[in-house]
């Protein structure tokens, strides 16, 4: 991970339990100081966290019951994050919710991802103080962006936490086409 962390930017409040998009949110990461850490993060803005420390214990949490976001760490021991999310699609297929507006595209979106996330969510970040992307989370392709919708929401649209600060000025209006386009199936271009 870089300089910069979820417990350094916390959720805020209200945007958890009583968020009709958002509530519980399982973390996966071989890493307890970091699953402890995004946890706690999280539980204060109000969000039910579960924690799993390998691959194969968060697919008998995702068996067990449903998550609206799983936070997976892609390097880990055994099973990989891409063949837990692999898994986990197998699992519990992601439905998508109506909406009311028109549908999104990507690009509609890419402009607002270039400019406002992947200046730090890139491999090789181009913003200050930034020598990698912030949770290991990558924005700088098609691909990258498609597969990282619900953390989007999660940090840029339900809460704001992202961009940190709001460094890159990102709108509300920018906020809900992001929001828009993953209510619209989060296809890539």
């Amino acid at each position: 991970m870089g300089q910069f962390s979820a417990s350094h930017y916390p959720l805020p409040k209200g945007t958890g339990t009583g968020s009709p998009q958002l509530s519980s949110v399982l973390v996966v990461d071989d890493e307890a100081a970091l699953r402890r850490t995004l946890r706690a993060s999280l539980a204060t803005s109000g969000f039910a966290v579960e924690e799993a420390g390998t691959g194969a214990e968060a697919l008998i949490a995702v068996r067990r019951r449903p998550f609206d976001l799983v936070l997976l760490d892609v390097n880990m021991p055994g099973l990989s994050g891409v063949e837990v999310c692999r898994q986990i699609r197998a699992i519990a297929p992601r439905t998508v919710p109506a909406t009311a507006g028109p549908a999104v595209s990507y690009a509609q979106i890419a402009p607002i991802v270039a400019e406002r996330c992947a200046v730090c969510h890139a491999a090789q970040p181009t913003e200050p103080g930034f020598s990698a992307a912030p949770a290991g989370i990558l924005l700088d392709t098609p691909g990258h962006i498609v597969a990282n919708a619900a953390a989007i929401r999660a940090a840029a649209v339900a809460s704001h936490a992202m961009p940190p600060g709001n460094l890159t000025n990102m709108t509300d209006v920018e906020r809900a086409t992001l929001g828009a386009w993953i209510d619209s199936g989060a296809k890539g271009p």
